[in-house]
């Protein structure tokens, strides 16, 4: 067994549940357990058990603190394999990869003795660097992932993203965005966007239903300006996979994503604080190593370049109502 850091809050909600496996798991003599008060200690705690020599790290959180576990790895993601136990809010990359969201003792034992799979990064640089490893929404988007509420995912489930979204059409901005993908360029008036690299978003909103971590692209999804009935049904029809006609929704796949908007649009990355920002948003194919399930609905077995069928660097785009 690989040498073994768990970093996880001591005060999170599952927290109890937790420390009660932990006990069970104190055994293992390869395995350092190490509590953390808040996110910038999250990084400081990765660091520290990388250059202790950790081979694998197990993050107890949600997808901020994934992300922010990512962002301490940077320097060389090479270093070590990261694990997750999903305790956060969302969870949308422990979905994505195949982790057991309400076993936690199957998700502990998982991230001890799991395989891991390279996966891709995102790197995010609006005059200074960050990673991303599910998904960056903007506008429309952003607003919504902050407002959803536990209460309305667990009445609506996958549908909750879209039915809070309802309740926030009317007080919602227009942006005007130019985004150049690839070897292509886009304009339009939109509400939001998301940029993801996992399939999911705001609690198990399918926001990529198509995406893969670990296809070299990034899923970018953009919500269009429409007439509220139209957006909210169209909306219904993509959490769901049908399709109805006619230009609602649009995707696009690409290697690399510039974005700019008047007025500017405020991000959530990860699920992390919403600001504004101008960006430039690209895959670093492969870079992290990540432990995932047997059935992992965004871990392709086929090479990247055969996954998206495409020549290297050619950009994909589709206006649909409904996702791939």
């Amino acid at each position: 067994m690989k040498r073994t850091c768990l970093i996880y809050n001591a005060k999170a909600g599952a927290a109890g549940n937790l420390e009660v496996l932990l006990r069970r798991f104190a055994v293992v003599p390869t395995c350092e357990f190490r509590a953390t008060a808040n996110g910038h200690d999250v990084q400081t705690q990765v660091q520290s058990a990388i250059e202790q020599g950790a081979e694998r790290i197990i993050v107890a959180g949600g997808d901020g603190t994934v992300s922010q576990a990512a962002n301490a790895m940077a320097e060389d993601f090479a270093r070590a394999d990261l694990a997750v136990l999903p305790l956060g809010t969302g969870n949308d990359l422990a979905r994505s990869v195949g982790i057991p969201l309400d076993n936690l003792e199957s998700a502990l034992s998982l991230a001890f003795s799991g395989d891991s799979v390279p996966m891709d990064v995102v790197r995010v640089f609006d005059g200074k660097t960050a990673y991303l490893v599910n998904a960056a929404s903007a506008g429309f988007g952003g607003q919504v992932a902050a407002d959803i509420t536990e209460t309305d995912k667990a009445r609506w489930g996958a549908f909750a993203y879209w039915m809070t979204a309802a309740t926030e059409l009317v007080k919602l901005p227009q942006f005007d965005i130019q985004m150049e993908l690839d070897d292509r360029s886009y304009d339009s008036r939109i509400y939001g966007l998301t940029i993801a690299n996992g399939r999911y978003l705001g609690g198990g909103f399918p926001i990529a239903r198509g995406a893969f971590v670990n296809d070299g692209l990034l899923d970018v999804t953009v919500i269009p300006v429409l007439p509220t009935l139209d957006l909210l049904a169209a909306g219904l029809n993509y959490a769901v996979g049908v399709s109805s006609g006619g230009d609602r929704i649009e995707n696009f796949r690409s290697r690399r994503v510039r974005v700019s908007s008047k007025p500017e649009m405020l991000f959530s990355i990860d699920g992390e604080p919403i600001r504004e920002v101008e960006a430039t948003f690209e895959v670093l194919p492969l870079a992290l190593r990540i432990v995932a399930g047997t059935q992992a609905p965004a871990v392709s077995n086929v090479s990247p370049a055969a996954a998206i069928g495409l020549p290297q660097g050619q950009a994909s785009g589709s206006s649909i109502d409904a996702p791939r």
